[in-house]
């Protein structure tokens, strides 16, 4: 069981006649056209869900989702977190996703593109990798012919992703979402080049 707070949501992407796919192993992703031109991935796994025995503890990783199919066509679940954010956009402890944003068209055998991997703000306390839009990046990308494709992902925040103190000194769990962000880093590293990004050349 895990704590779950549901609001309108603010950030949608915009849906396609034909939805983007790609195989993660062995399971296929559908996207969705997040702008034209540009192909969208969200709110896939990285981390075994951080409730019951998992919370307040460091990070699993997820190395696949477990499934034939996989929807990606929206962002993941913000991170619980404090209002006024909390009411604006849907939260919850199962949180732990990353985003793919990329130039539309790209084949397997394409020139792998280097990575753009942003982490939200938000003092540790609020935000989501929903609340940044990256589609003028990604487009002007291509319209300046130096492709990128961005990532980015969600972290455990407020208490629950750094509670503070000596007991959580003592029992090792300390800035667990800098942890949570540290374990995203290596599912985009392993797992970036399915959606034609070279993990040679990841920037945060």
């Amino acid at each position: 069981m895990h704590l779950s707070v549901i609001w309108p949501l603010n950030i949608v992407p915009i849906a396609a006649a034909v939805e983007p796919t790609i195989r993660l192993g062995a399971t296929l992703l559908t996207g969705s056209i997040l702008a034209p031109g540009l192909e969208f991935f969200g709110g896939i796994p990285y981390a075994e869900p951080p409730v019951g025995d998992l919370r307040f503890r460091r990070p699993v990783y997820k190395p696949s989702l477990n499934a034939d199919s996989f929807n990606a066509t929206s962002f993941g679940l913000a991170c619980l977190q404090a209002p006024p954010v909390s009411t604006c956009t849907p939260s919850s402890e199962d949180c732990l996703t990353v985003n793919v944003i990329r130039p539309a068209g790209l084949s397997p055998a394409a020139e792998l593109l280097p990575v753009l991997v942003w982490v939200h703000g938000g003092g540790f306390d609020t935000q989501a990798s929903s609340f940044d839009d990256a589609t003028g990046i990604v487009a002007q990308s291509v319209a300046r012919g130096t492709p990128i494709v961005f990532a980015s992902l969600n972290y455990r925040l407020g208490p629950l992703g750094f509670a503070p103190g000596q007991e959580a000194a003592d029992a090792g769990v300390l800035n667990l979402g800098l942890r949570d962000a540290m374990l995203a880093f290596r599912w985009i590293h392993n797992n970036i080049e399915y959606f034609g990004g070279d993990r040679r050349m990841v920037r945060y």
